[in-house]
């Protein structure tokens, strides 16, 4: 379990999303932190195909590099 304190208008929006969703506050806390935590893996994954192509000299053959350096799995 984990407690966390809210600016009141932050509270404030989160119940009223709650209200018209018809969803718990809990619920939407866990569903915003999922996002986040999804978005940070395909952040540093962006990041880390934009180093293997910035470690490239020529533009030659860059396209065929990137097919082939490329990890695509879980991106959609």
């Amino acid at each position: 379990m984990l407690g966390i304190r809210l600016e009141p208008e932050l509270d404030r929006q989160l119940a009223t999303v709650a209200r018209q969703t018809g969803r718990s506050k809990s619920e939407l806390v866990r569903e915003a932190i999922r996002r986040f935590l999804n978005g940070n893996d395909l952040i540093a994954e962006a990041r880390r195909q934009s180093l293997l192509v910035a470690e490239r000299d020529d533009d030659q053959g860059l396209e065929t590099f990137i097919e082939d350096a490329a990890d695509q799995q879980g991106w959609h």
